[in-house]
């Protein structure tokens, strides 16, 4: 309430209360005892004032004489409309609990005027009037007096934070207030924005001449009319905005669909190529180990066929050993006797000595080419010796072809 707004808090003191109080320093006294619809009023002052009680009348005009200049702000006020879901007595209480949280955490005096709705009004709002002064209130001389400027709530630095305290001092209490009453409303001192809330716009606070104004012609008053028509356009404009959202939502949506389709497409295609390629592997696989097991047993067959030749070769070589050996047993056998003693074959014809190596034995059984080669040898030269020991008969003269004739 500032003086360059042409506000006196003596005056705004009686009108709030509905009492009669003069302005010592205007000489004019503010009569408003015929007002009704004051539920409750009450000055208060914190504990650190005990036993000490003082009149509204007082308390105001040493407000109004603590503020020198004409621009002065001579005391401040907060309007909260109570909730209607509490019986009047649990309205009181929650006024008067909100009202000493500020004056104990500022060290001021406050005035709390309770106010019932206008009967042409909403008869939900009762609501309360709470004036409390700038400066904290202190004891000076056994006596009242303000002193120091609560300046915390105007600095740029503490305002807000201060503002955010009391709204959030009250959503507290408002709301432990109504849960006990076991209802479901709730107070949030947020916007309606923080909320979530953006299809209409705050209410704005008429004041007191709209308000006459309604009352009195029965009729909006123009700053009714313009938030009407402006929350109007507001929900017009919000309603093409989420329309336009939603649009954009469902073709994001639409988008979101076609990439995660063509994405399921692609890594169904690179399924696809890996599982060919995975096939073409095994495949691939398969053949090469169907080959080297054909290679392993192309080898085996060669090598079985190598070893039946060489078995062969080694029969053959055994049967011509055989063979050769025998035969040199046969030509032993034709020489005379003291010529086939030297031989010393054996009954069976299973060994037979070797003459010009004492002691060397050929046996049958143990093929020995390089032992055959000199058994033959020995035959032979023994064959040639036994055929220059037998006689030879004289050789027949042949006739000559001339003589005969």
């Amino acid at each position: 309430m500032s003086r360059s707004k042409g506000r006196n808090a003596v005056a705004a003191a009686a009108y709030r209360a509905g009492a009669k109080l003069t302005d010592h320093r205007k000489e004019k006294t503010h009569d408003y005892t015929r007002k009704r619809g004051v539920i409750y009023n009450e000055v208060l002052l914190p504990k650190s004032i005990p036993l000490v009680r003082i009149k509204r009348e007082l308390l105001w005009n040493l407000a109004e004489e603590s503020e020198k200049r004409i621009n002065s702000c001579v005391a401040r006020e907060i309007q909260i409309g109570l909730p209607a879901e509490l019986d009047r007595q649990s309205q009181i209480q929650l006024a008067r609990q909100f009202t000493k949280a500020i004056m104990e955490r500022y060290q001021v005096a406050a005035d709390l005027a309770i106010h019932e709705p206008n009967k042409k009004g909403d008869q939900r709002n009762v609501h309360a009037h709470i004036m409390f002064t700038t400066r904290q209130i202190e004891m000076v001389d056994n006596m009242p007096a303000l002193t120091r400027k609560t300046n915390e709530l105007d600095s740029r630095k503490t305002g807000s934070q201060e503002t955010h305290w009391i709204r959030q001092q009250w959503e507290e209490l408002a709301n432990e207030y109504l849960a006990a009453t076991g209802s479901t409303t709730r107070v949030d001192r947020r916007r309606l924005k923080d909320q979530g809330i953006e299809d209409r716009l705050p209410q704005k606070h008429l004041g007191v001449a709209a308000i006459a104004i309604e009352r009195k012609t029965g009729e909006n008053s123009r700053l009714r009319q313009e938030w009407e028509t402006a929350n109007h356009n507001h929900k017009s404009l919000y309603d093409q905005y989420t329309a336009k959202l939603a649009e954009e939502a469902k073709a994001k949506r639409d988008a979101d669909a076609k990439r995660q389709a063509d994405q399921l497409a692609k890594l169904e295609a690179e399924r696809q190529a890996e599982a060919k390629r995975q096939a073409d592997e095994l495949a691939k696989a398969e053949a090469e180990r169907l080959a080297e097991e054909r290679a392993k047993l192309d080898a085996q067959r060669q090598a079985e066929a190598q070893q039946l030749q060489a078995q062969r070769a080694a029969q053959a070589a055994l049967a011509k050993w055989d063979k050769d050996y025998l035969a040199c047993i046969a030509q032993i056998q034709e020489f005379p006797e003291q010529n086939r003693a030297i031989f010393q074959v054996a009954p069976d014809y299973s060994s037979v000595a070797i003459p010009s190596k004492e002691g060397k034995r050929i046996y049958r059984n143990q093929p020995n080419p390089k032992n055959l080669e000199i058994l033959k040898a020995v035959v032979g030269k023994a064959k040639q010796f036994v055929e220059k020991q037998q006689p030879q008969p004289p050789p027949q003269q042949r006739k000559r072809p001339d003589l005969e004739r």
